[in-house]
């Protein structure tokens, strides 16, 4: 029984408290460090997948909110799984007081290996014949605490795990910096699709250049839309009329100043909605009104000739093919629609217009 107490003093002996301190140091900032690394780790891994996610909504173009909805859930819960694996292996990976004494003694070499040594005799559960004499041990550890003042925690690095996860993410910095410097506004447009997938966010913006209107009935109409942002090389035009489904027709991209496509209709005769959609982007349905021309309900036409020509007044009840008067001669024309107009206007020689005031 005596001889326990013995062999306690001595493995106390063996580690001298600055020794002992400072070895502790190294371990706690070994685990912090690699922690850290992990999380660094973790970032580099959620940058690469963002990277991804946003490829993939690049390449398929995705229109629906729903599916944009999940490939962010999607690419969040492989973020967290890879997050939470290299917290884990990092917290698992632990480094032994014995670890930390070898590292020490490799990175200071005046120490030639005597921290390593205390460490073994402090662990080793050999007989104490085969650990050495005492007085040995005693003169180790003297030695050991007196150059204690040499090893500085900060300076010893255990391990390549925050060199590796440093060099992850300047990499994947660099593939994002790439993207950007490719294509800054694609870029920008993606990310915001993946961090708000319900968003009406386009890549391809289309606006329709004919919008709402009211065509004669039998006249002819082109349908223009034009396109900012990514333009693809085709879209769809949709035209949907009280009688039936809407029917879709593919359309070529048309190339110049500004991209945009075209659709010609001719002899319209039914009022009908339309709407474009190319890529991911698609303009609101706009109306196009077919309306019978309107026609002249009554016309009262005079001629009055200047009062020297004494001369009477010419009066028909229609637009005259062709008429001869004296010059000086004053026109009055009045003119009834059959149905309510905003404007009308009267076109003379050489194309001139005349815009027609109301009369109550």
């Amino acid at each position: 029984m005596a001889t326990v107490p013995n062999r306690k003093t001595a493995a106390e002996l063996a580690v001298p408290a600055i020794v002992a301190e400072k070895i502790s140091a190294v371990v706690r900032r070994t685990r912090g460090r690699r922690l850290l690394a992990g999380a660094i780790l973790a970032s580099a891994a959620a940058l690469v997948v963002m990277l991804v996610a946003v490829g993939i909504d690049w390449a398929l173009v995705l229109f629906e909110p729903a599916q944009r909805a999940q490939l962010t859930s999607t690419a969040f819960l492989v973020m967290g799984i890879l997050a939470l694996g290299c917290l884990l292996l990092a917290a698992w990976r632990r480094v032994t007081r014995l670890e930390a004494a070898r590292c020490i003694d490799e990175q200071i070499p005046q120490l030639q290996e005597r921290w390593t040594s205390l460490s073994e005799f402090s662990t080793t559960t050999a007989a104490p014949e085969l650990r050495g004499s005492e007085a040995m041990r005693r003169k180790v550890a003297e030695e050991a605490a007196t150059m204690g003042q040499i090893v500085e925690p900060k300076q010893i690095r255990i391990g390549r795990e925050m060199r590796a996860a440093c060099a992850c993410l300047v990499v994947a910095l660099g593939l994002w910096i790439g993207a950007f410097l490719i294509d800054p506004g694609q870029a920008t447009v993606l990310v915001r699709r993946f961090l708000s997938p319900a968003s009406a966010i386009s890549l391809t913006e289309i606006q329709s250049e004919t919008g709402d209107l009211i065509q004669p009935r039998g006249s002819n109409l082109k349908l223009e839309a034009s396109v900012l942002g990514r333009a693809r090389s085709s879209a769809e035009l949709s035209i949907r009329t009280a009688c039936g489904p809407a029917v879709t027709h593919t359309l070529a991209l048309l190339k110049g100043e500004k991209p945009r496509f075209a659709f010609p209709l001719k002899n319209l005769e039914q009022t009908f909605a339309y709407r474009f959609r190319s890529g991911d982007g698609q303009t609101p349905w706009h109306t196009v009104t077919v309306a019978d021309r309107p026609s002249l309900k009554s016309v009262d036409f005079r001629i009055i000739p200047p009062a020297y020509s004494k001369l009477p007044e010419i009066r028909r009840s229609g637009l005259p093919k062709s008429v001869k008067t004296l010059q000086g001669s004053r026109l009055v024309l009045e003119l009834e629609a059959n149905v309510p107009l905003k404007s009308m206007t009267l076109q003379g020689e050489n194309n001139v217009d005349h815009r027609l005031s109301a009369d109550g």
